[in-house]
Formats: structure tokens, C-alpha cells, sequence
């Protein structure tokens, strides 16, 4: 059996958690201080953590992105971040792409759901190359 890639790891991890409510639990691992706050950023931090991609934190105001220095991308494949500035601050993970369904923690009902996206305003992406790419 070949051994899941690094991308994989974290979608199957996110997949995992479909219909949880987590906000607690994620925040206890990326920021404890935070705990009661939205989770959705949190929940795609903790996914990446759990894959051992990173051992990073959030840290509020900044989040995790820029301290990770993850670049936008044009192009997202599987397990990139995906990210709604408007209506509201949401980030997801992006499960598959044409068309586009994403993970979401924190999404209707305070829960962890999978949504296709079919029209609308879309996200920006970052790419996780950097952190899941490595060996």
C-alpha cells in the first residue's frame, strides 16, 4: 500500500471531522487564550498540525498565514486554504476544485461541513506547497 501524501493526510483529517463541533478543542491546540472565538481559521490551522506540517499557533489579529509566509495562488490544489474576506472573515480548505468544494469548521450550525461552491464571489487561496511538498 503506498503511503498518503502530505495533502491527502490533511483532507482525510478534515473529512474526519464532518458534522463535529470543535471550537473548543481546536482552540485548546493552536491558542488556548482564544477559546469561544470563531474557529474556522483554527480548525484549518489544527488540520495542518495534525498532519505535522507545522507546530505554529494563531495568533490573534494575524492569524497564521502570514506567519507562515503561505503565498496566494491562482491555481489551488487539494488542502490549499481558502479565504472570504467579505461578508465576513472565513477560511476553509479546499477539498477539490472544478467545481469548487471546500471544508469549513465553524460553518452553518458551529459545525465542520463540506460546501460546493458554484457562482459567487470567490476566495483567495494559499498555497500549503511549502509545508506539504517537503519530505
Amino acid at each position: 500500500m503506498m503511503p498518503y501524501d502530505n495533502r491527502e493526510v490533511v483532507l482525510r483529517l478534515a473529512v474526519a471531522d464532518i458534522g463535529l463541533a470543535l471550537g473548543d478543542a481546536v482552540w485548546a491546540e493552536v491558542n488556548p487564550a482564544l477559546r469561544g472565538k470563531a474557529w474556522c481559521g483554527a480548525w484549518v490551522l489544527s488540520k495542518l498540525r495534525q498532519a505535522g506540517l507545522t507546530n505554529a499557533t494563531w495568533t490573534m489579529g494575524s492569524g497564521f498565514v502570514a506567519k507562515l509566509r503561505l503565498p496566494l495562488t491562482t491555481k489551488p490544489q487539494p488542502a490549499d486554504i481558502a479565504y472570504w474576506d467579505q461578508p465576513r472573515q472565513h477560511f476553509a480548505l479546499v477539498e477539490s476544485v472544478d467545481p469548487l468544494v471546500t471544508l469549513d469548521g465553524n460553518s452553518t450550525g458551529g459545525v465542520v461541513r463540506r460546501k460546493t461552491h458554484l457562482s459567487g464571489a470567490g476566495p483567495l487561496f494559499y498555497s500549503i506547497a511549502k509545508l506539504a511538498d517537503r519530505s
